[in-house]
């Protein structure tokens, strides 16, 4: 349950879901469906299944097929904004955010064909998925010839097709991980598919945790990098945000049940967007501690 202030202050989800699994001999199957409803795009099913066929003790290829739905988002069908006097020159006089109540909310289709792998410490899985998404929320943009800005979410369909891999390995104390997914979208509602979103994300992930001295005495640590490709965007000027890599630290310190850890975010402090126009925060470095005891 959540809201805020205005007609319709708040919003109520239950869900409730149900699922087999099971197989026979080198086949498997694992089926869900997911009963969603809320206060405001009501009842959905959203059915999931995938099928895995052992075809050696190593390598299982699958197909998959599900639907996912995005949560209503009450800012975007009742909240109203207005700003005037921005002194932005002769580009901006006003901005007026306008709700529309009327706003469909993403729904998602997707199918999935793919194979995963082990080969001793080593797991990967690769693949390709085709998804389709109905109610896209588009924020459409309009400046009259007084500099007046207007802005609304408006709904279009879209379909876009990922490659995507990702792979485990693990050698004593070290272990490692990487995953990455290339997309190219459907062009029919915006000529350059980047705005929708980057056509290639990555992550990778470099562990170590190691007993020291006394039993029960751990120090270990991570890094970790992100990295995005370059994104279009479309809001009171055109513009685009450049692919950028983002690296994360982690040093811990374990013993029995006390753990001590040091996190540092954006090592290199890089100003990259992840969200136009949002920046991420920059170097920012924390730290804490867990002591889990009972009686």
């Amino acid at each position: 349950m959540y809201g805020l202030a205005g007609k319709h202050p708040s919003l109520n989800e239950i869900e409730y879901y149900a699922g087999l699994n099971g197989g026979k001999a080198k086949a498997h199957y694992n089926a869900e469906i997911d009963f969603a409803w809320n206060g405001d795009d009501h009842g959905a099913l959203l059915p999931r299944i995938k099928l895995t066929y052992d075809m050696t003790p190593s390598l299982s290829p699958f197909i998959s097929a599900a639907r996912f739905r995005r949560l209503p988002d009450l800012y975007l069908t009742n909240l109203d904004d207005h700003v005037s006097g921005l002194n932005a020159g002769s580009i901006l006089k006003s901005y007026s955010f306008i709700s529309n109540p009327n706003l469909k909310f993403p729904v998602t289709n997707e199918a999935t064909l793919g194979a995963e792998s082990h080969y001793g410490k080593f797991e990967s899985s690769l693949g390709i998925s085709y998804k389709k998404i109905n109610s896209q929320i588009y924020l459409n943009y309009n400046i009259d010839s007084l500099g007046n800005n207007f802005e609304t979410p408006t709904n279009f369909n879209d379909t876009y097709i990922e490659l995507f891999g990702a792979g485990k390995y693990s050698l004593g104390p070290i272990s490692g991980e990487a995953s990455g997914s290339f997309r190219r979208w459907n062009k029919r509602f915006f000529a350059d598919g980047p705005e929708k979103g980057p056509i290639a994300l990555g992550f990778v992930r470099l562990s170590f945790l190691r007993g020291f001295f006394v039993p029960r005495l751990y120090f270990g640590g991570s890094l970790e990098g992100r990295f995005s490709s370059r994104r279009d965007y479309r809001s009171i000027t055109p513009g685009l945000t450049s692919g950028f890599a983002a690296l994360s630290g982690r040093l811990e310190f374990r013993y029995k049940d006390f753990t001590f850890w040091l996190n540092e975010d954006n090592i290199t402090n890089g100003s990259y967007i992840t969200w136009w126009d949002y920046y991420q925060t920059p170097r920012t470095v924390w730290w804490g501690f867990r002591w889990a005891f009972f009686d």
